[in-house]
């Protein structure tokens, strides 16, 4: 247990670096192209990525978790696995030069069936990489993903900087994009010592797709949860609206996966060690939904307080309409996070199948709230989307309770008070921000906004509760010592 303790405290640490890092030189790219394009030019390429992701999922099938769950994992496994990834890698880079042109019609957005014809060659790379990267997670060789990203997002970035300072438009963002699949596939390869031997065996297949089914089913409709409301967007309002938007998401998406995907990922691994462990397996999922709550619940809620001045200094008073949008789906974060927590869990122990389930019901209701809040435009979509991630908390925990049986009490009092203190937060801030700080510029108001709520945060934790002040430093430190 202790072994597997200090391995997963490395693998968050470098997971935790490869999201930071990763994310922030990707967030600083984004913010010098914010300032050099266009919303349209944002609108069309946000699209055009919903549609990659979207075929991603299909080519991955849910394969990829195999890979880190089987027990009994060997060379043809890996060789089936690649061989499939492959022929679906093949298949839709086909298939999507010869639907990009109805996908642009479709959507009503000029230009955007040259861009996804253009983006069609990640997934041939998708297909050579997903073996290389799920392995590497299953060793918990989470430094060399953590130098994948960091080598792939800074190469990518100077290329589309560059393409978009010569006037590059919405082309800077696709050779961005390709930049990355391509050194992202480079520093895979060079990082693992497995090669393909094309061994495909039909038996390890019928295995390997009765497991990733239901994988690929919770991750595709994972997916159309995370983004599904662009489409709408996209779809209903155009370019300028979706370009608006998909700023407006940008700060969620980055503390997503800063602080949910990078502890969700280290999870699923170190949870699938323990999966026979029942007590041991239910204290290692309480310490993860425990550091999600302490650390997710104040920033993102911080962060929609101070969203008006983080988009102006971030990215321009062009941006000014993504303000509402960023707030509404920062409400969101904190429950998405705990979401991904349980779904580690459930996958760890091989019931997929309760994931998929949930899934699916955040997928459905998230349509039907999008169907109605269409009707009121772009911010009713955002807190449509942050609604169904608030009411469906529950039932994950009921579901957590039937199959898991773990008592939801036990989880109830680990959010208590990070959600208790950071009501209290976000309170004191609102306040003190309208009658002190309202006259004041933007960037000292934002500094000392951030100031004061870290400070009342921190007061609040230790009356409430000293015992979970003293496990937050424990948290944040040890992956530090460790590593």
């Amino acid at each position: 247990m202790e072994s597997i303790r200090t391995q997963a405290a490395k693998g968050a640490g470098w997971s935790a670096a490869e999201g930071i890092a990763g994310q922030v030189i990707s967030f600083l790219l984004f913010l010098a192209l914010a300032r050099l394009l266009t919303p349209s030019d944002f609108g069309v390429v946000a699209v055009a990525n919903l549609c990659v992701m979207i075929i991603q999922a299909f080519i991955y099938q849910g394969l990829g978790q195999a890979i880190i769950q089987f027990a009994d994992l060997d060379d043809q496994y890996l060789d089936t696995v690649f061989c499939i990834n492959l022929a679906a890698g093949i298949f839709f880079f086909l298939l999507t030069l010869l639907m990009a042109p109805w996908v642009g019609h479709w959507f009503q957005t000029p230009g955007l069936a040259g861009v996804l014809c253009w983006l069609s060659p990640v997934f041939l790379i998708s297909g050579l990489t997903d073996v290389q990267n799920n392995l590497l997670a299953r060793k918990m060789n989470f430094q060399a993903l953590a130098r994948r990203t960091l080598f792939s997002y800074f190469a990518g970035g100077i290329v589309g900087v560059a393409m978009a300072l010569r006037g590059g438009g919405v082309w800077s963002l696709v050779g961005q994009q390709l930049t990355i699949a391509v050194v992202n596939l480079i520093v895979l390869w060079t990082a693992s010592d497995w090669r393909p031997g094309f061994q495909f065996c039909p038996r390890r297949a019928r295995r390997l797709l009765i497991f990733g089914v239901k994988i690929f089913w919770v991750d595709l409709l994972g997916l159309i949860n995370r983004r599904s409301d662009q489409l709408f967007i996209g779809k209903f309002f155009g370019p300028l609206t979706t370009g608006f938007y998909a700023v407006g998401s940008r700060v969620s998406m980055l503390l997503s996966e800063i602080l949910a995907k990078s502890i969700a990922r280290v999870s699923l691994s170190a949870l699938s060690r323990l999966q026979n462990q029942t007590a041991r397996f239910a204290d290692a999922l309480c310490e993860i939904v425990e550091m999600q709550g302490v650390l997710v619940f104040p920033i993102a809620i911080g962060l929609a307080v101070v969203a008006p001045e983080v988009m102006h200094i971030c990215f321009g008073a062009k941006w000014a309409a993504s303000v509402p949008i960023m707030q509404a789906l920062l409400l969101a974060c904190p429950f998405d996070a705990l979401s991904g927590a349980h779904h580690s869990a459930l996958v760890a122990q091989g019931r997929p199948g309760w994931s998929s389930l949930l899934t699916t019901a955040h997928a459905v209701l998230n349509l039907i709230f999008f169907a109605v809040a269409i009707h009121w435009g772009a911010v009713a979509v955002a807190l449509a989307f942050s609604l169904r991630a608030i009411l469906l908390y529950p039932v994950e925990l009921l579901a957590l309770r039937h199959t898991l049986h773990f008592p939801i009490l036990r989880f109830g009092k680990l959010v208590f008070f990070p959600i208790t203190a950071t009501c209290l937060m976000a309170g004191s801030l609102i306040l003190l921000r309208k009658d002190l700080l309202s006259a004041w510029p933007p960037a000292i108001n934002l500094l000392v906004s951030v100031c004061l709520g870290a400070a009342i945060y921190i007061f609040l934790i230790i009356g409430l509760n000293r015992t979970l002040f003293q496990k937050i430093r424990q948290l944040l430190l040890r992956p530090v010592v460790l590593v």
